[in-house]
């Protein structure tokens, strides 16, 4: 007897299989995230945090997009010279 093997429906690509990420408005956006909603709607305004509209409706924004702002924006403590001390 020879043996068969059952071929299935292809899988789908990683790209295939990514779910859209959710649009949130701004306010929700501020509560998911823990932001005051006035200081995220001035970056959003400002156009330092991407938006998305729908005609005349409501601003959208994505956390990764806020998420990626915030991680842009964090300074690095200065480093320090080889063997200073802290005062």
């Amino acid at each position: 007897m020879i043996a068969t093997k059952t071929v299935g429906p292809a899988e789908p690509s990683p790209i295939e299989r990514r779910q859209p990420e959710a649009l949130l408005n701004v306010r929700q956006a501020a509560n998911a995230t823990g932001l005051k909603y006035w200081l995220l709607l001035r970056a959003v305004k400002n156009g330092d945090i991407p938006h998305y509209r729908f005609g005349k409706g409501q601003r959208r924004v994505r956390l990764s997009d806020i998420e990626a702002v915030i991680q842009a924006s964090r300074s690095q403590p200065p480093r320090r010279a080889h063997g200073a001390t802290r005062r």
